[in-house]
């Protein structure tokens, strides 16, 4: 209905794929040009499946070789001003 009707995807989102969770917990991962887009795929979900969801969460999410990689570099950040504080 929603890909008919041409309002899913939306035109600045970028869909990487559709997973389910052995709870049944549908995943839909997405790349957005800004957060307004984001939010509205969540919105259009909302909106449509009124009823149908129990809840909709929406997280950010990286691969755990950049999450690793950024919480290193924070890390060291977080040292170095450290010792300049002392």
């Amino acid at each position: 209905m929603l890909n008919e009707a041409g309002l899913f995807p939306p035109s600045a989102i970028g869909i990487l794929g559709y997973h389910l969770t052995p709870d049944y917990w549908g995943v839909t991962v997405f790349e957005a040009e800004s957060a307004e887009a984001a939010f509205t795929v969540i919105n259009i979900w909302r909106t449509t499946g009124t009823g149908f969801f129990k809840s909709v969460k929406m997280s950010l999410a990286l691969t755990v070789h950049d999450s690793s990689a950024l919480h290193a570099k924070m890390f060291q950040s977080v040292q170095e001003a450290a010792v300049k504080m002392k």
